[in-house]
């Protein structure tokens, strides 16, 4: 399993100026499950070097706090 903290350019409370970020196996039911739980999110793809491409999902968790779930490296 992944893990990471991003830190925002916002000085604020950690809710708000962190981003806890997981690796996940398959995006596609992390959306399928974030959806069902009713959690708003949206999806960016990513391209942070040559032949590696991952989708993220972003969202809020109910408690507040900023999440993005990596995805897999894409083709």
């Amino acid at each position: 399993m992944d893990f990471g903290i991003q830190a925002t350019s916002v000085d604020s409370d950690p809710a708000a100026v962190l981003t806890w970020q997981l690796g996940v196996s398959d995006i596609d039911r992390a959306a399928d499950v974030s959806r069902a739980a009713g959690l708003e999110f949206e999806i960016e793809r990513n391209e942070p070097a040559p032949g590696w491409t991952h989708r993220r999902i972003l969202l809020r968790t109910p408690s507040g706090f900023r999440l993005a779930l990596e995805g897999p490296t894409e083709q």
